[in-house]
């Protein structure tokens, strides 16, 4: 596993996938965390400033944005490159288990977004000073819990475009994946809304990954409670089918 773990990294390094994305998540963390803390809201000729709940809501948001991407890149590209081509003989070749191969995908993406993690929180204790992390106002709840759903929904799309992408090809892959979370998203704001709950589509979504309420959920209570808590259950259940799915097919080589 450490050979694997070792070889997988220089991968990354050469291809500067790693400080680039760095660099994107600290400008990107840097600049709405900046924007959010200096915005106000003006109702009725009252002004209220946006306070610290909402700053790391925001910055939650904005993290699944660039974990997104990353998964993006990961799914299509990173994770099928040593399984494809004229390096797919060495999956077969290697004398280890098959299940290490997504054991060690998934322990580099979590390590990314631990890092993006460590980075937001830097943003805030550059713009707010320690006090600011210090601070009894500090949503910790809001901000492990959604760390937790970032990371077992971003790690269900890095399987599920790597899947797709063995099978279907890497253009198909964007494209099918693009539809799917639109449907899903597009779903569930109708539902939230209160149209078709007693319609067959709804049974179906209910045992989809939840990707058309996450965003919902990053925002809302804690993934131990209430609807978040479901979802969780649901996510977890969708990643180790999609990373069965994903030995399955190495298996094949």
């Amino acid at each position: 596993m450490n050979a694997i773990l070792k070889f997988h990294l220089l991968h990354l390094s050469r291809s500067k996938l790693l400080p680039l994305w760095i660099l994107f998540s600290i400008l990107t963390q840097y600049v709405v965390a900046k924007v959010v803390s200096s915005a106000s809201i003006h109702i009725q000729g009252a002004e209220a400033i946006l306070g610290v709940r909402e700053t790391v809501a925001v910055l939650l948001y904005a993290q699944f944005f660039i974990g997104g991407l990353l998964a993006l890149v990961f799914g299509v590209w990173v994770v099928p490159y040593f399984h494809e081509d004229s390096r797919a003989p060495l999956t077969f070749a290697l004398p280890v288990s098959k299940w290490v191969f997504p054991l060690v995908y998934g322990l580099t993406f979590l390590g990314m977004l631990l890092l993006q993690a460590a980075l937001g929180l830097g943003v805030l204790f550059f713009q707010g000073g320690s006090q600011f992390l210090a601070s009894s106002e500090f949503p910790w709840q809001l901000f492990l819990s959604g760390q937790f759903t970032t990371a077992v929904a971003l790690l269900v799309m890095v399987f599920l475009l790597s899947c797709f992408s063995f099978y279907v090809g890497k253009a198909a892959t964007i494209i099918l994946t693009s539809g799917l979370l639109f449907v899903l998203q597009l779903s569930g704001v109708v539902f939230k809304n209160g149209v078709g709950l007693d319609s067959l589509w709804r049974k179906v979504y209910l045992i989809l990954p939840p990707f058309g309420e996450v965003l919902i959920d990053l925002g809302g209570k804690p993934f131990w409670e209430g609807v978040p808590l479901y979802h969780s259950g649901i996510w977890c259940v969708w990643l180790c089918l999609l990373v069965s799915l994903f030995r399955f097919r190495l298996g094949r080589f």
